[in-house]
């Protein structure tokens, strides 16, 4: 990089030649979030391993839905995986679903790659009863028996209305996980847009949300994350393109 600059550089100066050479990356670590036809969904908490005690996000009762429909249903299938993102895997491989819901009962001793966690709801508001919601799973994932594609909430009465929300938990796996079997995957950032590199290019994939309302329309959705450049606390200020920074 000095050689490229035909001498010193200035702290000021290099710091902001790393600052710009970097690749765009995920500016709200461990957090997704999509809007569409007056809902909004969305997820938080990191990823576990699930081989020891806590587990991670498999119990983590943290994902946020409010507003109007009266059935919504998730979709894992509709997550994209992308070659070379081993490490962020949501979606399809080879044509099949890459990531699961899990709502096999939770116990045994350790490890936990073989187990769930039911669906919980840990708080309504607006005059919303957990009681009110359930959730039904279609679409095996075909890896392990009790794993699901789809998951769809269905609410009671006239439905989830203006002003309500609820939070619930339910465990998300790697459809094949590095462990072996279906584990892992209960990161918010999973279920949203990744960064491919070395290109760069940003993929626009994330978990497909479809509400269906009282009067038969549907409208449908997707988590995003907050891909950009700037300071994150996951891991500063990203990834530096090295070829970039000396100016190739």
């Amino acid at each position: 990089m000095l050689q490229n600059a035909g001498g010193p550089l200035s702290r000021a100066a290099m710091l902001n030649r790393l600052r710009t050479s970097t690749f765009r990356h995920d500016l709200d670590p461990d957090h997704a979030q999509g809007s569409a036809g007056g809902l909004t969904v969305r997820a938080v908490g990191g990823s576990g391993d699930e081989r020891s005690t806590p587990p991670g996000g498999i119990t983590d009762p943290r994902v946020l839905h409010r507003a109007l429909p009266r059935v919504l249903a998730a979709d894992l299938d509709r997550v994209q995986r992308r070659h070379g993102q081993r490490d962020r895997p949501g979606g399809r491989a080879g044509g099949r679903a890459a990531s699961l819901f899990d709502p096999r009962p939770f116990g045994g001793s350790e490890p936990f790659q073989h187990v769930g966690f039911r669906f919980v709801v840990s708080s309504a508001t607006g005059g919303l009863e957990a009681s009110d919601v359930s959730a039904v799973f279609s679409r095996p994932g075909g890896v392990e028996p009790g794993t699901f594609r789809t998951m769809t909430l269905q609410f009671a009465g006239r439905g989830l209305r203006t002003g309500q929300s609820l939070q619930f938990g339910i465990d998300r796996d790697e459809r094949t996980s590095g462990y072996g079997g279906s584990a892992e995957g209960n990161g918010a950032d999973i279920l949203a847009d990744q960064v491919d590199h070395p290109s760069g290019r940003v993929l626009r994939s994330g978990l497909t949300f479809t509400g269906h309302r009282a009067d038969g329309r549907t409208f449908t959705g997707r988590l995003r994350n907050r891909i950009g450049f700037g300071f994150s606390v996951a891991d500063g200020y990203g990834v530096i393109d090295a070829q970039e920074a000396v100016g190739r």
